[in-house]
């Protein structure tokens, strides 16, 4: 994978990198009392060795992401498709009740969050396995 900018505003999506953690991804499976797919929410990347939504924590930072660098930004608004099962299309789990049993909602509108999104700063090459680290 390569990861990219446009050359202008509104010539892509201004926040195209999408992260949440394998640790964010178990803690709901102890909420949900079985695993759940992380397919379901459709992350560009899941990362590995993170504690319960330590990504939340990193707004504002810089990361190296294989050869790309992204600017770490807001949380991630969910909706109803992160209910369904990623192979058939049904529903069969209940992803944001669970999320917000446990996490609870944003005060300002309500909105239930998991993972944040990112903003590539520097574009580069980008491999399953390769490291993540902050550059701050």
């Amino acid at each position: 994978m390569r990861l990219v900018r446009a050359d202008g505003i509104g010539e892509g999506l201004n926040e195209p990198v999408t992260l949440v953690s394998n640790g964010s991804l178990a803690r709901l499976a102890r909420q949900a009392e079985r695993e759940v797919d992380p397919r379901r929410f459709r992350m560009l990347f899941e990362l590995s060795g993170c504690e319960p939504h330590e990504e939340d924590t990193w707004e504002g930072q810089l990361f190296a992401i294989g050869e790309a660098v992204v600017c770490i930004g807001g949380p991630v608004e969910r909706c109803a498709v992160t209910t369904r099962d990623p192979d058939t299309g049904a529903v069969d789990l209940d992803t944001l009740r669970l999320i917000r049993d446990y996490r609870g909602q944003r005060p300002s509108d309500g909105a239930i969050l998991f993972g944040v999104y990112g903003r590539v700063v520097q574009p580069g090459r980008v491999r399953i396995g390769d490291p993540v680290a902050p550059l701050d």
